[in-house]
């Protein structure tokens, strides 16, 4: 069995603006601007890999009494898929029929 590599992914800002886009402000800390650190990025749970919204911290923490956890939803993208996008996903790009 091979030994999990734990060292941290460095981005680099244009990396995270791809990422979170243009904000004024920092995500963790509001009152401050953003610098495209890209500290939002990372897991909360393991700081040496990027968060994949697994859910896991959300069971450790930010829970009121009932057990319900509160996260703030800061941007929803509905963007409707194309016929295109549909023969890709079905690996159908490039037929004719």
């Amino acid at each position: 069995m091979e030994k999990k590599n734990n060292k941290k992914i460095i981005l680099t800002k244009d990396q995270v603006q791809i990422a979170i886009g243009k904000r004024k402000n920092c995500i963790l800390e509001p009152e401050y601007p953003c610098t495209l650190c890209g500290a939002c990025l990372y897991c909360d749970l393991d700081e040496n890999k990027l968060c994949n919204n697994c859910g896991k911290c959300l069971d450790s923490y930010n829970t009121d009494d009932k057990g319900f956890v509160k996260i703030k939803v800061d941007k929803i993208i509905k963007q409707e898929p194309t016929l295109e996008d549909f023969y890709k996903q079905l690996g159908l790009e490039g037929d004719e029929e």
